[in-house]
């Protein structure tokens, strides 16, 4: 997961070299000691920790002879968490559907979304039981940042999610939640109940998801 981004966006030395990535698309460490002026070392300490962290990818590229360099990069984890007006910008396009379509075209077309929502995370889990195929969808959460966890239940699943992975729409539109509902409950091939909301005030997203009976966890 990554580090609390409200501190790198702050003026310390690993928001100036994120910055400088994001400004320039890719740097190698002596490129940043040019850039901005301290030591090697001090821009080595700050690389290695934003790698560690999830914030930035190496990769090596050759510039003229000799042996290729490590370059960085952005990694697409960061990219997400510098997207601070994403969720602001669906909203408003959620609250114009609304009030141009109606209602009930809104909950129409986000269902027709919970099924594309279903069909990318069935591709994203892969094949195999329910079981494992949420058990993937978590690892992928995590790596996402999402703050998720999955544990059997007598006839499926219990689902926390302790993080919103749709952070500002869930708290203005409650279909967001049935959206993600609906998804879950295709991906586990069963039904999934949410039983606790972040939304609503509660600490988590609690969904339950049951399996079909030949699915089912319980021995």
């Amino acid at each position: 997961m990554l580090a609390d981004a409200a501190h790198l966006r702050s003026e310390s030395r690993a928001a100036q070299i994120l910055g400088l990535v994001a400004r320039q698309g890719s740097l190698t460490v002596a490129d940043m000691v040019h850039a901005l002026g301290i030591t090697t070392t001090a821009v080595r300490q700050q690389v290695n920790r934003l790698l560690w962290d999830g914030w930035l990818v190496r990769e090596q590229r050759r510039r003229g002879p000799g042996r290729p360099a490590d370059v960085f990069s952005l990694s697409e984890q960061a990219k997400r968490a510098f997207a601070h007006d994403v969720d602001e910008f669906a909203r408003l396009l959620i609250e114009e559907i609304a009030d141009a379509e109606g209602e009930e075209k809104l909950h129409a077309m986000l269902g027709r979304v919970s099924e594309r929502l279903a069909q990318s995370l069935a591709v994203q889990a892969g094949s195999g039981p329910p079981a494992q195929r949420i058990e993937r969808i978590v690892e992928l959460l995590q790596q996402r940042g999402t703050v998720a966890e999955a544990q059997p239940t007598p006839f499926g699943m219990r689902l926390n999610l302790h993080t919103c992975p749709f952070h500002g729409l869930g708290d203005a539109r409650h279909e967001i939640c049935e959206v993600e509902r609906q998804a879950i409950g295709r991906l586990g091939g069963g039904t999934a109940e949410l039983r606790k909301s972040l939304a609503r005030g509660h600490s988590c997203c609690e969904f339950e998801v049951g399996f079909e009976p030949q699915a089912s966890l319980a021995t």
